[in-house]
């Protein structure tokens, strides 16, 4: 994917909160996630002394039984386009840099194909990687398979919308961004009909193309050409392609 979007700095809650509902054998223990009020943590944990801490007694994992952890994380990144395209892969790279700073053993490869990817995967699992984060949704196949085949290793999808216990999935929050474009254009249209470009019919696009349409209807409300228009329609085109 070469879209520009900018993801928030996902990786610093991936160290808190990855696959807590998985094997719970890595240690994140040293990754610490700093908070605020306009930064709040996550469910299950509390701002303290500028900093996440988990709210159970026993520092374990919220919301279910404690399970030590037994070996450190190694994260290997599947990239889909270069490092270098300022967008999408930059994004990941950014992640995977801080974690880097924060003393984690990491390492990329990229562009990889969606052909290629399966091959990737068992060379990262060679080398000790025993996290392993696809950052396109065009992985989630390779994913899946390698998931159900190393069930000791954790796996995280980005876009995907299949889970298992060693396979979770993330993305950001862009659908707000997509309903903030809606009712931008819906307060603008001058004939009731505004176009949407959609790229591939998955979830990830299904739930910003709903959101903007959302938006649509809510600019629509301040158009000045609102009662001559009468309502606002959005006539969406499917590309299939990235």
């Amino acid at each position: 994917m070469n879209i520009t979007k900018q993801l928030p700095m996902f990786f610093l809650a991936l160290a808190l909160i990855v696959f807590v509902s998985c094997t719970g054998e890595l240690d994140w223990k040293d990754v610490k996630y700093p908070c605020s009020n306009a930064k709040p943590c996550a469910e299950g944990f509390t701002c303290s002394g500028g900093y996440c801490v988990s709210d159970t007694q026993d520092g374990g994992i919220p919301n279910g039984p404690y399970r030590p952890a037994v070996r450190k994380p190694k994260i290997a990144f599947l990239y889909s386009g270069p490092v270098g395209d300022f967008g999408w892969t930059w994004s990941h790279e950014q992640g995977r840099l801080h974690l880097k700073k924060l003393g984690y053993e990491t390492t990329f490869a990229g562009p990889v194909s969606t052909k290629d990817a399966p091959n990737q995967i068992e060379d990262f699992v060679k080398q000790g990687f025993n996290v392993i984060v696809g950052t396109s949704y065009d992985f989630l196949v390779p994913m899946l398979s390698k998931a159900s085949k190393y069930p000791d290793l954790n796996f995280f999808e980005c876009s995907g919308f299949e889970s298992g216990k060693n396979l979770g999935s993330y993305f950001g929050r862009l659908y707000q961004i997509e309903w903030l474009a809606g009712m931008i254009a819906g307060s603008m249209t001058k004939t009731g009909r505004v176009g949407f470009i959609a790229t591939q019919p998955i979830p990830e696009v299904v739930r910003h193309l709903n959101a903007f349409a959302a938006g649509v209807q809510v600019g629509f409300q301040k158009n000045p050409n609102k009662d001559k228009l009468k309502k606002a329609v959005v006539v969406v085109k499917w590309i299939y392609n990235w």
